[in-house]
This record gives C-alpha cells, sequence and structure tokens, in this order.
C-alpha cells in the first residue's frame, strides 16, 4: 500500500521508531461533546466529536500474532465521510483485549483520508479503538486496513541468571554437579523461565540454603532491569560465599552452546547460619 506520492508504506512503518513501536500508555480519557460515527445536518460540518472503530470494519485484522523478534503493526484509515475537510484530527486510541491501552498520531494522504500505524510486540487483540476530530463529514468512518509482521527495534539479546556458591562463576558457567538456580529471559519477550533449572542436593552449596518462593525476584517481568535473590541459611549450616551472575546466550538457551556464553556481571557475599539475607543484581546487557 502507498500514499498519493508513492511513499511505501513499509518505509513508512520504519520510520516511525521504537516510540511509534511500543505506543504511550494512556491516562483517564476527559469526556467529549458527542461519541460515534454520527454528524450534524446534511451539508452541515460537525463539530468536536468521538469516530469509534465499529469492531466490524477490517475486524480480519483484528487479532495478530508475531514471530518472537518480530512486532504486529495495524495500518488504519479514518475517512472523511463527506465532502467537508477534517478541522483537527488527534491521536487514534486503541485498547487491547487483555487491557494494553496505546495512542498515536496520524498523517494525511494529500487532502484525504487520515492514516495510522499502531504497533506491538509480539502482537494481540485489538478491542477497541477512537480518534477525537473536528470537522470531517457526517459519515466518517476508522477502519483496519491491514496488518502485518516487522522485525522489532528493540535487539533481542538471550541471558541466564545463575545463583551458586562460590564467590565468583565459573566461566563457562559449567556448575555440574554443583548445585545451582537458573533462570532464563531475553530482552525481547522478559522473563521466559523462573528457574529455568533448580538443584539443591549439597550441604554446603545450597541444600542448606531455603530460597523464597524457589525463584527469583524480578522488579518487571515483562521488562526487568533488576534481579533479586532472597534466602535463608539453616542455623546449622556452615559459612560460604554464595553469587548471583549474569551470561549473555549466543542464542536461545541450548547446553551444547554453554561454551558460548558470555560473562556479564556478577554480586557475592559471605553468609553463615541462620542468616536472611539476598543478592541483587542489574540486568544490563
Amino acid at each position: 500500500m502507498s500514499d498519493k506520492d508513492g511513499t511505501s508504506r513499509r518505509i513508512v512503518l520504519k520510520s516511525l521508531g521504537t516510540a511509534t513501536a511500543f505506543g504511550v500508555t494512556l491516562g483517564p480519557v476527559a469526556a467529549r461533546q458527542g461519541v460515534g460515527n454520527q454528524g450534524g445536518p446534511p451539508g452541515d460540518p460537525p463539530g468536536e466529536r468521538t469516530i469509534e472503530w465499529d469492531g466490524k470494519r477490517g475486524s480480519e485484522y483484528a487479532e495478530w500474532v508475531c514471530e518472537p523478534g518480530e512486532q504486529a503493526c495495524w495500518h488504519w484509515v479514518l475517512t472523511r465521510g463527506g465532502p467537508h475537510q477534517f478541522e483537527e484530527v488527534g491521536e487514534l486510541e486503541v485498547t487491547f483485549d487483555d487491557g494494553y491501552e496505546t495512542s498515536v498520531g496520524g498523517w494525511q494522504a494529500g487532502n484525504g483520508a487520515y492514516h495510522f500505524d499502531i504497533c506491538r510486540a509480539p502482537g494481540g487483540t485489538i478491542e477497541s479503538a477512537k480518534v477525537d476530530v473536528t470537522g470531517g463529514g457526517a459519515n466518517a468512518l476508522l477502519t483496519i486496513s491491514e496488518a502485518e509482521c516487522v522485525p522489532t527495534e528493540v535487539e533481542q539479546i538471550h541471558w541466564q541468571l545463575d545463583f551458586a556458591e562460590g564467590d565468583e562463576p565459573p566461566i563457562p558457567p559449567k556448575y555440574w554437579p554443583d548445585d545451582i538456580m537458573s533462570a532464563l529471559g531475553d530482552t525481547v519477550n522478559g522473563v521466559e523461565e523462573n528457574p529455568s533449572h533448580r538443584r539443591q542436593q549439597t550441604d554446603g552449596q545450597l541444600n542448606d540454603v531455603d530460597i523464597l518462593d524457589k525463584q527469583f525476584h524480578f522488579d518487571d517481568e515483562d521488562e526487568p532491569t533488576q534481579v533479586t535473590v532472597y534466602f535463608s541459611i539453616d542455623e546449622d549450616a556452615p559459612s560460604r560465599y554464595l553469587h548471583l551472575a549474569l551470561f549473555e546466550l549466543p542464542g536461545p538457551f541450548d547446553v551444547d552452546e554453554i561454551d558460548e556464553q558470555e560473562y556479564v556481571d556478577h554480586v557475592y557475599g559471605e553468609f553463615t547460619g541462620g542468616d536472611e539475607d539476598s543478592l541483587t543484581l542489574d540486568l544490563t546487557l
């Protein structure tokens, strides 16, 4: 699809950048003078109102989910629905069935329809959409014109977290047969497996360590920036060092690629029987 000057839709999408791709979370929306697709009397340009998507036009594109590393992008068209030009057109506000809300400004093709592109990784199901306008025709309509999958602007970096005995991790992170608790995730999907592996069978390592909830605790499961492991040591347990380490993977976890994991950072401390403590690490990749 292209606009009147022949500009490729794909180029327009690409030029939106990360901010457009992921949208802006909305706050409360003030009441409007009118809601719906109806305008004023024939020949009289309607005033300020809200045009709502009727849930039917382009509904075949409403549910669109892409592969990891891609985002779904929906192209919307707002037609005038009469001879009168739009005097003002606000941002398109879209709500998904999981409650996620986003908005984006549009662009006009000559003196014709307005176009909007909403993107979200990896996609979802659109529940409703609306845009505030002034002017335009009495039969203005909002339609999903098409949907497609495009690469995300965020580089997908896979990571692994390891909690184990010692003041520093082995590099590469080959822990077996020592005790360990691990987690996996990436910069697109966030936390994927928590834990991905847990072994607590050796005294002086993790057998006499009680890990809260038997997992890691993240500040945000979808876009984690920090991780903490909370634990307590049995009263009669000996002292030991414990560490929390971050590694970057060459791709999705593969046991045959452990040698290719790259050390990023770690924190450690010395703990003794009866201690209740934690280790916290920034997830900086």
